[in-house]
């Protein structure tokens, strides 16, 4: 059975989250981001509201699974400068595993929504943005 460490569709969706992270200025970035999985349904809610699957967490550490942070509410802190002090990232993926829909928030002005495609398979796999942009 594949893990979030070995499923390639995991993988490329969290590569997104890390090139993101690597993006954001030194001295001004949140202190971490939350990333949640949640279930598709009903993801075009102005709040994600699906169900919580999993959390991860991103820092200078790397990503790495937070089962615990499940029963927990994401709570922004406070705002420094542009960003929050710990920044939000939630995806979905389709039942099918052909699209995956990501959205963000770092900072009180800045968030967004991406919509990729999941294209080729195995190892050869890889996500084509349909809309929106990852820019800070």
């Amino acid at each position: 059975m594949a893990t979030w460490k070995t499923d390639p569709l995991y993988r490329r969706i969290l590569d997104e989250a890390r090139a993101l992270w690597h993006e954001l200025p030194l001295g001004n970035r949140p202190d971490l981001l939350r990333i949640e999985q949640r279930a598709m349904a009903p993801w075009h809610d102005p709040e994600p509201s699906g169900r919580l699957i999993d959390v991860w967490v991103i820092d200078d550490a790397d990503i790495r699974l937070a089962p615990i942070l499940r029963r927990e509410e994401h709570e922004f802190g406070s705002a420094r400068g542009e960003y929050h002090r710990f920044g939000l990232i939630r995806f979905a993926i389709t039942p099918d595993r052909r699209q995956v829909v990501l959205d963000y928030r770092l900072g009180p002005e800045i968030g967004g929504e991406i919509v990729y495609s999941v294209e080729g398979e195995g190892e050869g796999l890889y996500l084509l943005a349909e809309t929106g942009t990852l820019s800070v």
